[in-house]
């Protein structure tokens, strides 16, 4: 990446994962693990979703996470994994996927944790905010994606 190129982080990783054609071997290696297909293939997403918007649960320095979620969500892995649809001209996500996803993101913001300065304290705890932040949102907006960004902006 050169110093020239403004395309986001999110996005370049997402477009590498899929140049390199990776989503298919973390899926073999997800099969070899001995889930089934379904599985192996939905959680490939998740770990593209991971790889793209790893900070989602992290503090932010400005905009709000109503602002953050609605950028994730700009991205066809994170739109195609949380299985964002319209019906009656309302977006909607999948409550399960979001569940999961939010779960995974805390993982990661705890590793990040691990490898940070002393104040990675507070920063497992503002994702642990966040992450409860999303889904109580989620659940008060009855998962319509433009109601989720309002309540969280």
């Amino acid at each position: 990446r050169s110093d020239q190129d403004v395309t986001s982080p999110a996005v370049l990783a997402e477009s590498r994962v899929n140049q390199w054609l990776l989503l298919k071997a973390v899926k073999e290696s997800f099969e070899g693990l001995g889930f089934d297909g379904d599985t192996a293939y939905w959680d490939s997403r998740l770990v593209l979703v991971l790889l793209a918007h790893s900070e989602l649960l992290a503090p932010r320095e400005s905009g709000t996470f109503g602002e953050s979620l609605k950028q994730a969500l700009l991205s066809a892995a994170t739109r195609e994994y949380l299985q964002v649809n319209t019906y009656d001209n309302v977006l909607w996500l999948n409550k399960d996927r979001l569940e999961r996803m939010t779960a995974a993101l805390f993982v990661v913001a705890r590793l990040s944790s691990k490898t940070e300065h002393p104040s990675s304290r507070s920063l497992v705890a503002d994702a642990r905010g966040n992450a409860q932040r999303l889904l109580v949102a989620a659940e008060r907006a009855g998962y319509r994606v433009e109601e989720m960004i309002r309540l969280l902006s």
